[in-house]
């Protein structure tokens, strides 16, 4: 065993162990406890608090022997937080006070409450407490089996934290098309009552159109058990990712790491309606029982993250290269005037530049990444208006909640009726034609009556 309190040498009562781990080593034994307690005499009032876990050990091994009243308790700290100077009492589901103060200026206090006491036979719960926070004569009453929270990050470069006390305010990735990112689930307990998370399940979605998952990964050692759950990319749904432990985790108020997914991103250039993005992931979560210490909840969805997909907009025909194709499409609407004619030709996507005619400038644009695919592009090669408003350089960027992002950003479309002007025929004028070199292109001046190649 890794605790004897009584043995047929001696025996011990109101002992205390606070904040230990226990871990069960070596081949497996049929008479391993972790607990044991008990020979011919009494032996009550031994305390385990906060206790974490490891290799098979738990409360429920535990072994009674002997005779005479024998128990022990299992407890948690509870953590409540509240404005200073405000008063805190808690009862047990029996009506009895088992902690009663005034908030320090610190804005926390901590109290060890028993969850049940562990009788040869039986058990006996005392949970849930009743907490009650009186601020300025006004009292707010809370259950211990009040709901944790679970909150979504996406982040463009995996991270190592597993754990930490704050999370960056609520933004929008914004990430160019055909790049890896993640999403990463964090949890953590009640704002207001901070206790330890034992683990849960979640389900999560997304919008496949614009993205499927490569991976849902490792989190880490903390999370001793669990499953990454089952991914269908055309349906855009992981269900039943589960984690559990026997070392609990979450008790400073901390956000803990419960999932890590790894994305691919895919945007489309719809060049017949002109829209042109970004578009929305639309990620969510279900969040299913999540097991603590003095009871079961379901989790709160904090606001959290988006992500928005920009497609790399010179890949007309989304085959994930800049190629002829691209390049003969661009060709047809060369030298044309912005709402002069019907699309096609696709006068909205070609000018790139957003002059409202399609001409050397929007040629370049297209030139500079001619034969690229488009994971090599970065939204430095991409035209100004169609990267993010907080774009610095490369190929993402975290936008602030409250700057707006339309998705999907389109254009309005001319119709024959809408047509302002003739096309001016251009028989005999010099026009430019496009010359492919390797890995370049190059403009001559050739005397046609079109654009050709």
């Amino acid at each position: 065993s890794n605790v004897s309190i009584s043995l047929e040498y001696g025996h011990a009562e109101n002992t205390r162990f606070v904040g230990n781990t226990f871990v069960k080593v070596g081949p497996d034994r049929t008479d391993y406890a972790t607990i044991r307690n008990g020979y011919y005499q009494t032996s009550i009032n031994h305390y385990f608090y906060d206790s974490k876990f490891e290799g098979g050990a738990s409360y429920d091994a535990y072994r009674f022997v002997g005779s005479g009243t024998r128990d022990f308790y299992v407890g948690w700290t509870l953590g409540v937080s509240a404005a200073s100077g405000s008063t805190v009492t808690i009862t047990d589901k029996n009506g009895t006070v088992a902690y009663s103060g005034t908030v320090p200026a610190a804005g926390k206090i901590e109290a060890q409450l028993r969850e049940y006491r562990q009788l040869p036979t039986s058990r006996t719960y005392y949970t849930p407490y009743t907490v009650r926070v009186t601020t300025g004569g006004v009292t707010t009453t809370y259950t211990t089996a009040a709901k944790p929270e679970v909150r979504l990050e996406f982040t463009a470069e995996p991270s190592n934290t597993t754990s930490t006390p704050s999370l960056p305010a609520a933004a929008n990735l914004a990430v160019l098309e055909d790049r890896e990112f993640w999403a990463d689930v964090y949890v953590r307990s009640n704002a207001v009552l901070n206790t330890w998370v034992f683990g849960g399940s979640l389900n999560m979605g997304f919008n496949p159109a614009y993205g499927r998952v490569v991976a849902v990964e490792p989190v880490g050692e903390h999370w001793q058990s669990g499953s990454n759950g089952t991914v269908n990319n055309t349906t855009g749904t992981i269900t039943g990712i589960t984690r559990t432990t026997g070392a609990p985790i979450g008790g400073d108020d901390e956000w803990v790491l419960f999932a890590r997914v790894k994305f691919s991103g895919k945007a489309p250039v719809n060049e017949a309606a002109a829209q042109f993005g970004p578009y929305n992931m639309n990620a969510s979560m279900t969040p299913g029982s999540f097991s603590m210490p003095f009871g079961s909840a379901t989790p709160t969805v904090a606001a959290g993250d988006g992500a928005y997909i920009y497609p790399v907009i010179y890949d007309v025909d989304d085959n994930g290269q800049i190629l002829s194709g691209d390049m003969a499409v661009f060709s047809a609407a060369y030298r044309s005037t912005v709402g002069q004619l019907p699309e096609p030709p696709y006068t909205r996507w070609a000018d790139f530049d957003g002059n409202g005619k399609v001409l050397g400038g929007d040629l370049a644009l297209l030139s500079a990444v001619y034969r690229l695919s488009t994971s090599q592009v970065s939204f430095e090669q991409m035209p100004a208006r169609y990267r993010p408003p907080t774009w610095v350089s490369g190929w993402w960027t975290r936008v602030p909640a409250f700057l707006p992002l339309s998705e999907p950003v389109s254009e309005p479309v001319a119709t024959s009726a809408q047509v302002v002007q003739s096309p001016t025929t251009l028989t005999g004028s010099p026009t430019p034609a496009i010359i492919l070199g390797p890995g370049q292109l190059k403009l001559s001046r050739l005397r046609a009556a079109r654009f050709g190649f």
